[in-house]
């Protein structure tokens, strides 16, 4: 897998950090060629909706995506998804057979948020010279232990 970043909204953002939400949701991931072997990092990018802070808030581990039916995944991973409710995840996944989500672990959150000048709409990759990289080893604040 590559390093990516994600833009996830304040919400669910709060739920990673305080380890509720261990599964982000998506309609789509990266194709499986793109990844290059050896990386497992996302970065969150927290947009400015609802008072959002509009930069990189926290860099997580991904052990692992998971590809499922949109009614299966819902079941089976109940737990990990935050405070979702039915209503809401149903309503993202209008009309959509397939349902992906990346596992995480191993929260850190940046004492300071970081700004990036390109933030993605939903994701992007990070290249080995992103400057996001160059921050990582004395940025670090806390580590949020997953529920497993």
């Amino acid at each position: 897998m590559a390093d990516i970043i994600l833009s996830i909204r304040k919400r669910w953002t709060l739920q990673i950090l305080d380890g509720s939400k261990t599964l982000e949701l998506r309609k789509r991931i990266p194709k499986p060629e793109k990844f290059k072997p050896g990386t497992d990092r996302i970065f969150l990018y927290e947009t400015k909706a609802n008072k959002g802070a509009g930069a990189i808030v926290s860099v997580t581990d991904c052990p692992g995506t998971i590809k499922e039916k949109v009614d299966w995944l819902r079941n089976w991973y109940y737990g990990e998804m935050g405070d979702i409710t039915d209503r809401e995840y149903y309503g993202y996944f209008n009309r959509m057979d397939i349902a992906y989500g990346y596992k995480l672990a191993n929260v850190f959150e940046f004492n300071t948020p970081i700004k990036i000048t390109n933030p993605p709409q939903d994701y992007r990759f990070v290249s080995d010279y992103d400057p996001v990289c160059l921050l990582l080893p004395n940025n670090r604040h806390r580590i949020i232990k997953s529920k497993s």
